[in-house]
């Protein structure tokens, strides 16, 4: 009863349980007092905040001193209007406790629709994109269309992929052997597909793949400053990118049998390897392409598999 008084539509708010809930969650502590309109600010705040942390991948300290600035304001601001609150007047429906449970279910359930959905937030640590992405990268993936839809680590619904997948998009992925383990690389094969890549050389149903020597003032090998490194401009279709090879890694990186689904369908020698795509499946490839670990390794990428497409390379 006397929980149920707290949070009474006539009650005056109690500025400790506003004060509380702020600092649980700070929207909920504005709905508290009555004031939807500052808890969807604070709730666009915080999810600003959140996105800008990702985006410039703040470290710890910055991190905590911006969401205790956050909550901090929050609080103060609840207290304020709980403390001012007339004893004549009458809370709306919504700072009842019904109202700020449905209003928590509600705020999740938007998050993990877009998340899972729409679109989502992705960080490439490695360098097995370079040039086209830099390490610890931040990368914005459109996952809808794709039909592995997934969020805060739950998977919600697997359909079949109904967006038109072209070669040269870089799609991110769900590592055959370890589905946990999200990758990045660009497609290169459909299914059905021929795919040859002798002496650094792409070829594709026994089309080469148009390539240009890019001239580059500073050589150095990415991970060796000692090492050098050629960029070469690849055009695959209406997809233009670049790619990176190393004079001093030989063909040996991507040499001999492979232990992988399919595998019967590659064929590896001194110069290269052939592989035809099976249904249902794609050949994935890096653009650092004597420093990836893609297709030529662990093998074909199911279809149910893939996540979404990369649309835009934030930082």
């Amino acid at each position: 009863v006397e929980l149920y008084q707290l949070f009474s539509m006539s009650n005056k708010p109690k500025p400790w349980i506003a004060v509380l809930l702020a600092l649980v969650a700070p929207p909920l502590g504005l709905l508290y007092v009555g004031r939807l309109r500052l808890a969807t600010f604070y709730l666009a705040l915080g999810t600003c905040v959140a996105i800008i942390a990702k985006l410039f991948q703040f470290n710890i300290e910055m991190t905590v001193i911006t969401q205790l600035l956050y909550i901090t304001l929050a609080s103060s601001h609840s207290y304020t209007i709980a403390t001012r609150f007339s004893e004549d007047s009458i809370r709306p429906k919504y700072s009842r406790w019904y109202g700020l449970l449905l209003f928590v279910l509600s705020t999740l359930t938007f998050f993990a629709f877009i998340r899972g959905f729409g679109v989502d937030l992705f960080h490439h640590p490695s360098a097995s994109m370079s040039p086209s992405i830099s390490p610890r990268s931040t990368l914005l993936v459109q996952k809808w269309g794709y039909g592995n839809y997934r969020a805060y680590g739950v998977q919600i619904a697997r359909t079949n992929v109904s967006a038109t997948l072209q070669r040269g998009e870089i799609l991110a992925f769900e590592l055959p052997d370890k589905r946990e383990i999200t990758y990045l690389k660009r497609l290169i094969g459909l299914p059905g597909d021929r795919i040859e890549y002798r002496n650094k050389r792409l070829s594709i149903n026994g089309q080469a793949i148009i390539s240009r020597r890019i001239d580059v003032t500073n050589q150095t090998r990415l991970d060796e400053p000692d090492a050098r490194y050629e960029m070469y401009e690849e055009q695959m279709g209406d997809v233009s990118y670049h790619v990176l090879h190393y004079p001093d890694v030989d063909n040996e990186i991507i040499n001999g049998g492979r232990n992988f689904n399919f595998s019967d369908r590659c064929q590896f020698d001194t110069s290269g390897f052939t592989c035809i795509v099976p249904p249902g499946h794609y050949f994935m490839m890096g653009d650092n392409r004597d420093d990836s670990l893609d297709s030529r390794y662990w093998g074909f990428l199911p279809a149910d598999h893939i996540i979404g497409k990369i649309i835009a390379v934030i930082n």
